[in-house]
């Protein structure tokens, strides 16, 4: 249960960028467009130039199903109307327990208490743009969500619906579990994953994860062991007042692992000073037995802890002693594992750091990570298109595999925010930019004002490529995921900033999304493609109607209505 809070909780974070409210037009008016212009996306989007590529006709996502799993959605956000009818693009809502499906419903529903979400879905889907660029790259697409948390019961409903609409379907989180640290593709949501896109083999059924803000990857091995004599010993510290994530993996049944107190002045094992979670004395014996397990993973035996170790002894910490048998190959994959010198693990006092999300390295999931795709300054730092963002997470999972799969714009990027985080915004932030107010945009009676404002993080970063995703399930909606996920790594970019980065060329993972070249490749593999395909947008009204659906009178009625497509204003 502790660990299934945990990972619960680890909704990947996101950090607020640096601008958008005011008059005049300013460097982050647009920063969308950029964004295209620099990944290639706007070849899919622009007639002219989709047709340079092959492509039939521009691509906006219609007729395919885009779901986000997140904390929540205003769903009545203009962001998300139907450009035709006026009404929500949303036709499905797994919020906790209940499904909303009620077009009334959905039109009238409103986030009680995270914008993150609906930040998300914007980037993937927003249509409505006042100007200022803030469209998101599925324009077309039919909506959805559910509670990310309920993620193991909604996926199936998900892949249902897709089926009784007869459409392909793109399944984007911006979640992150960075508990478990194996990285081996087996989570809490792995079974989920993979019977929704049937191990990456089911046609037009793709699944987009992030990696995760946490800086530093954890990849496999991020240490590794041989043991050469025997009782030879390793051990490794860590804050003894933080949660202890280790993991020790060994062939299977080779070797071991225990919890002992150490003192770092005197240099010798302490005992009977850990404390349980009562406050009680536990000698390192007990420790071991008690919060130690072991399983059997992927014909390994992986050894792990995850417990709050508290020792109220000044200079003594815990510690944790690995042994083997000589020829013993000992690794690790926790984030907190220290530097090492020629007698093994040295202490480094800091907190765990983990960094890249085990659960995107499910095998029929997509990773996605955050690149910087044009040029400005925060806090004094100047930021250059191709580069990696700082924060976001990478590594190599236990298949051998790097990760992320794609890096894609996540920075500073301008969408819908929920009213209630618009409304809330302060003076410093609106005179930023940081929050945009549209002004009762659609004339509604009574008036209602709808927000925008910049985000950054693999958060922002997934919804993009899960938008580019849309559109090429629209040229071909057989698409799989194992498919995908080989084309992108094909066609990705790899800049000079990518090679020179600060933490090295892994950061980048497997490259930077090239759209066009994606979609060139896929033409290539498919040049008639599958466009015409069945849409699931509200079919237009010639009967006057509200933003809600319901029949009106345009003698009487005060406030928009819709009629043959075309909205008017009563008077």
């Amino acid at each position: 249960m502790k660990r299934y809070l945990q990972f619960i909780m680890c909704l990947a974070c996101v950090a607020l960028g640096s601008s958008s409210i005011m008059a005049q037009v300013s460097p982050y008016t647009s920063p969308l467009k950029v964004d295209r212009e620099y990944t290639g996306v706007h070849y899919l989007q622009d007639a002219a130039l989709a047709q340079s590529i092959g492509l039939p006709k521009p691509l906006t996502g219609k007729g395919v199903l885009l779901v986000v799993g997140d904390g929540d959605m205003e769903t009545s956000h203009v962001a998300f109307r139907d450009a035709e009818t006026g009404l929500s693009r949303f036709i499905r809502m797994y919020y906790y327990d209940a499904t909303l499906s009620d077009p009334e419903e959905i039109m009238e529903h409103k986030a009680l208490f995270d914008t993150h979400g609906t930040h998300v879905m914007g980037i993937a889907a927003g249509a409505y743009d006042d100007g200022r660029g803030m469209q998101g790259i599925a324009t077309g697409a039919t909506l959805g969500f559910f509670e990310f948390s309920a993620l193991n019961k909604a996926l199936p409903k998900i892949s249902a619906l897709a089926d009784s609409l007869n459409v392909p379907c793109v399944v984007s989180v911006s979640a992150s579990n960075r508990t478990d640290m194996y990285h081996d593709g087996i989570t809490a949501w792995s079974d989920a994953i993979n019977s929704f896109t049937d191990n990456g083999n089911a046609p037009g059924r793709l699944f987009f994860l992030s990696v995760g803000n946490y800086g530093k990857g954890t990849g496999s091995p991020y240490f590794s062991h041989t043991f050469t004599t025997a009782g030879e010993k390793l051990r490794a510290f860590t804050d003894y007042e933080s949660f202890l994530s280790f993991c020790a993996i060994f062939p299977e049944g080779a070797g071991k692992l225990a919890i002992e107190a150490y003192d770092t002045i005197q240099h010798k094992v302490v005992d009977n000073v850990i404390m349980d979670e009562m406050g009680e004395p536990l000698s390192n014996a007990d420790a071991t037995e008690q919060w130690i397990t072991y399983e059997k993973r992927r014909n390994r035996t992986c050894a792990s802890v995850s417990e709050l170790i508290q020792i109220e002894e000044p200079n003594v910490v815990a510690s944790f002693v690995i042994s083997g048998e000589p020829g013993t190959v000992f690794e690790s994959l926790d984030g907190d594992l220290h530097l090492r010198n020629g007698e093994g693990i040295v202490p480094n006092g800091i907190r765990p750091r983990y960094g890249l999300n085990c659960t995107a390295t499910v095998e029929s999931c997509i990773s996605v990570g955050n690149m910087t795709a044009r040029d400005y300054e925060k806090s004094g730092v100047m930021f250059h298109p191709g580069m990696i963002y700082g924060s976001s997470s990478w590594g190599i999972d236990d298949l051998g595999r790097k990760h992320p799969d794609v890096c894609a714009p996540g920075t500073y990027m301008m969408s819908s925010v929920t009213t209630t985080y618009g409304e809330g915004a302060t003076p410093s932030q609106l005179e930023s930019q940081d929050v945009w107010c549209s002004k009762n945009p659609l004339g509604e009676y009574p008036a209602r004002d709808y927000y925008w404002g910049c985000f950054s993080g693999t958060s922002m970063a997934t919804p993009y490529m899960a938008g580019v995703a849309t559109l090429l399930l629209e040229y071909d909606p057989t698409i799989t995921a194992n498919r995908l996920r080989n084309l992108i790594r094909q066609t990705n970019d790899w800049t000079e900033a990518c090679e020179n980065d600060k933490y090295g060329p892994l950061h980048a993972g497997c490259g930077i999304l090239n759209a066009k070249r994606l979609a060139e490749a896929l033409i290539a593999e498919k040049p008639t493609g599958v466009i015409d395909v069945t849409t699931t947008r509200p079919a237009v009204s010639h009967i006057p109607v509200d933003l809600l659906g319901r029949p009106v009178d345009p003698a009487t009625y005060k406030g928009i209505y819709i009629m043959n497509g075309k909205k008017y204003i009563g008077r």
